[in-house]
């Protein structure tokens, strides 16, 4: 059914009756005209959604201008009629993407024809690490990170998606919109089991989850916490053993072993190894101390740049002295992770794929990956600026707030001062009044004695000494003119 709404900048759309996506929260819909638009509607809008995502049209992200990295609100929606009601928002429309998963599956990559080889996941693992790390550089976290939620291409540029379910921070009214939702197998031991609506997320909770998705990215979707149970009764389920810390391929406790058919974890690079033994291990007794996305971007940086192809296949990349996809096709019956391109010849070198000319299926990262790279390396500066700009409109906040009291108190200040002013007159005033009828008094006595033809000249002369002023100069000159003749 096609519907009618007005956007915030009062602009009139329509939606069309093909769904595009739909979950637990609403439904993604097209947006007549706008074939690059689609519009998110609510199944129930709330005022929070609406304060959130007031809040984030307002400020986002550096990359968002000029990349699909994230899809990103760009205008609130509200029913079309005479009261204006919030429904949803209208976001960027990300084509040719994927969910990650489809990506770092075996079978999936094969149903869908996904030819690459293991620098793409690679790439797009790093990519995704930029990305993080620029959303935690602007001051949001995601809240809830997982495998669904990440969209990827084929040529390893991911999009961030569900933006209106991380957690916003509204710096000038000071308050936290939180992130209600979240995924147990992505979820931090020390966040299993909470009310989600009721705690602030940090930094290290999104760094959990972004280790599990780099693990699973680059172990063809096993689950780090995924592993051979030795001990007694049933295997623990994914969410106790993250509440344990029951890191299978780092355990001393003999009651894990990693899992015959996973990619074994020795044959990671060496730098991955000990970020995911960080994440995992360290991080499970101190959060704060888990790898950032950052950390996560460099080292992939570094173990993209160390891979090395295989004699036999050259789309097999590998780190060490054998090739680990020989021996798990071997492994596998004959099935090959990553096939050969033949007869198609691919050339590969450290900074990108090379085919010959009119094969499309290794298409090369995207240009924008190589302008997140720049702005990494100018980070310090970007965050600085950052921290300024909140630190900024917190200042301005308070400034606000403090001129507003110190206005009232200024005005309080001025009306005492008047009241005490007006006091000072009323008694300057009485005072004066007093002294004028003791004059009065006096000058009533004296006259009874003078001459009348003298009475009303000395009354003026008085009268004029009494309320001063260059008058009575004239008129003393008057009298004694008067008097000499």
């Amino acid at each position: 059914m096609k519907m009618k709404y007005i956007t915030k900048t009062r602009e009139i759309i329509e939606t069309t009756d093909k769904i595009v996506g739909r979950g637990g929260e609403g439904q993604v819909l097209p947006i007549s005209g706008k074939s690059h638009l689609v519009a998110k509607i609510f199944n129930t809008p709330t005022n929070d959604r609406y304060l959130k995502l007031t809040v984030q049209i307002a400020n986002p992200p550096p990359l968002v201008k000029g990349s699909n990295a994230i899809a990103w609100p760009i205008d609130l929606l509200f029913t079309h009629g005479d009261n204006h009601k919030f429904v949803g928002y209208i976001m960027p429309k990300i084509e040719f993407a994927h969910p990650l998963y489809a990506l770092y599956s075996l079978t999936i990559r094969q149903e869908k024809h996904f030819c690459f080889n293991y620098m793409y996941l690679l790439r797009t693992a790093r990519n995704l690490s930029s990305v993080v790390s620029m959303v935690h550089a602007s001051n949001y976290q995601i809240g809830d990170l997982n495998e669904s939620n990440v969209l990827a291409r084929s040529d390893a540029a991911v999009t961030l998606i569900d933006a209106d379910s991380w957690q916003v921070i509204d710096v000038r009214n000071g308050l936290v919109h939180r992130c209600h939702v979240g995924k147990g197998d992505y979820t931090p031991p020390e966040l299993q089991g909470k009310n989600f609506s009721a705690l602030d997320r940090h930094e290290w909770h999104d760094n959990f989850s972004l280790a599990v998705i780099l693990y699973q990215l680059l172990a063809e979707g096993s689950h780090p916490f995924a592993g051979l149970y030795r001990g007694p009764g049933d295997p623990p389920t994914i969410e106790q053993r993250i509440i344990r810390g029951d890191f299978p391929h780092f355990n001393q406790s003999g009651l894990w072993a990693s899992r015959p058919v996973s990619i074994p974890f020795s044959s990671l690079h060496t730098c991955l190894q000990q970020l995911f033994i960080k994440a995992f291990i360290n991080g499970h007794i101190n959060p704060s101390s888990r790898p950032t996305a950052m950390s996560w971007r460099y080292a992939l940086q570094q173990a993209e740049a160390d891979l090395h192809s295989c004699n036999n296949n050259s789309n097999h990349l590998f780190w060490g002295p054998t090739c680990i996809w020989c021996a798990r096709k071997e492994q596998l019956g004959g099935i090959d992770p990553f096939p050969s391109p033949s007869p198609t010849v691919v050339q590969f070198n450290r900074q990108i794929t090379h085919v010959q000319p009119g094969n499309s299926m290794y298409p090369p990262p995207v240009q924008f990956i190589e302008d997140l790279v720049r702005w990494i390396n100018d980070l310090p500066r970007k965050v600085t600026q950052q921290v300024g700009l909140r630190t900024t409109h917190l200042t301005q906040a308070i400034r606000r707030h403090f001129n507003r009291l110190t206005t009232i108190a200024q005005f309080k200040l001025h009306q005492i001062r008047a009241i005490l002013g007006y006091i000072k007159q009323f008694r300057a005033a009485r005072k004066q009044l007093t002294i004028q009828q003791k004059i009065g008094n006096f000058m009533f006595e004296f006259l009874k004695n003078v001459d009348p033809s003298w009475q009303a000249t000395l009354v003026q002369i008085v009268a004029i000494m009494v309320f001063g002023g260059f008058p009575f100069l004239i008129l003393l000159v008057w009298v004694l003119v008067s008097y000499l003749k």
